[in-house]
């Protein structure tokens, strides 16, 4: 039987370390709260974003990696 909330997606993740300005970690902090969200998540969130409307990025992507199908790099379809 199907449940009403699907179960969270497992994916693979990798730890990075990153120096961020204070200002800027002092907003995501902020941030953070106000979404009642951890850093992890908002990150990844805005990233995603970013890279999304990032057109001069996904042309670059779409030639450096190919037409977008089953088979390319996992890293060129995470777009």
């Amino acid at each position: 039987m199907a449940t009403v909330i699907p179960k969270q997606a497992k994916k693979e993740r990798d730890q990075i370390t990153i120096r961020l300005d204070r200002d800027v970690v002092e907003t995501l902090e902020h941030y953070c709260r106000y979404l009642e969200s951890s850093r992890d998540w908002v990150i990844n969130q805005c990233r995603t974003f970013i890279f999304r409307q990032d057109k001069p990025l996904t042309l670059w992507l779409a030639g450096h990696c190919g037409k977008r199908r089953r088979g390319t790099p996992a890293r060129c379809r995470q777009l």
